[in-house]
């Protein structure tokens, strides 16, 4: 992550300190900008919300897991700068397995210190830049 994109995440969830929800609007808003920002480091075609099968392979795209992984780092970057009040990143999560009638989709998590409340910050369904999912871990699960 470059030094500008630090210095905004840092200013942004400093003005979400107030309360739990306010970081992770806050955070919504850092995720954005990042998401943002590696569509234009990576190059290729814009990355398509959702993946669509005709995008499999093609470069610049980003499945459930380029996605997870990419938030799931700067969430870890996140924490270790001492930057998340409220949150503590956990592993990621999955839901679906065919079996189900359900594709398998992964998302990071994140979970509240105090109540132990988790949630998925999800950017798969947004296009770079929009603001990502961030639901209960228990509603994410119920999604399709």
């Amino acid at each position: 992550m470059d030094g500008a994109l630090l210095s905004r995440a840092s200013a942004l969830l400093k003005s979400g300190s107030a309360s739990p929800e306010a970081e992770r609007r806050a955070l919504a808003q850092v995720v954005s900008a990042y998401t943002a920002y590696l569509a234009a480091s990576i190059g290729g075609r814009p990355d398509i919300p959702g993946s669509p099968v005709k995008m499999s392979g093609v470069h610049g795209q980003m499945d459930c897991l380029d996605e997870t992984a990419n938030t799931t780092s700067l969430l870890l970057v996140l924490q270790e700068k001492g930057l998340l009040t409220y949150h503590r990143v956990e592993p990621p999560e999955s839901r679906g397995f065919f079996l189900d009638g359900r594709y398998p989709h992964f998302t990071a998590i994140i979970a509240e210190k105090g109540s132990g409340q988790e949630w998925a910050v999800d950017p798969w369904r947004r296009a770079p830049g929009q603001r990502p999912e961030i639901l209960p871990l228990t509603q994410w699960r119920q999604d399709s």
